[in-house]
């Protein structure tokens, strides 16, 4: 068996019920926490990441409504700056619940944190994509626009 750090001990389920598999046909991997520069993820992406992201959600939501309510707002160039604001939301907070999640669960070695975020990681990286497509298509189609009008 592998040395390492576990999540939970081995033959230990945490309450859940039996196991189909027996404990020798789960490798000792599966539940090993990733170590490698623990420190360096936890403080880059949960401390500065979770940071960035946060005031990215302030900031575009801000202008999201600014862009919604103001009807001096509504054309067709700050269209596209409503809907990047809109998209940007949707990518900080996939940030915060892909990325920062993942560090704080090898960080805490917290087997319920590891379990909701393996049940919601598949429908939030399908909102990731669509954001980051949506986003750089909207930067492309308001340069295009900007540049057939000068």
């Amino acid at each position: 068996m592998e040395e390492g750090v576990y999540l939970f001990e081995p033959g230990v389920h945490n309450g859940t019920e039996a196991l189909h598999t027996s404990q020798s046909d789960v490798p000792a991997s599966c539940d090993a926490v990733d170590e490698d520069f623990l420190y360096e993820r936890f403080y880059m992406a949960v401390i500065a990441g979770g940071s960035v992201a946060t005031v990215s959600i302030v900031t575009n939501t801000f202008l999201f409504f600014l862009f919604v309510t103001n009807r001096q707002h509504r054309n067709s160039y700050n269209l596209y700056m409503l809907l990047l604001a809109f998209f940007d939301v949707f990518l900080s907070i996939s940030y915060c619940a892909l990325m920062a999640v993942r560090v704080l669960t090898n960080w805490t070695g917290s087997y319920a944190l590891r379990k909701m975020w393996m049940s919601y990681m598949i429908p939030m990286l399908t909102i990731s994509h669509i954001a980051q497509t949506a986003s750089v298509y909207l930067i492309v189609f308001a340069a295009v626009e900007r540049h057939q009008k000068v």
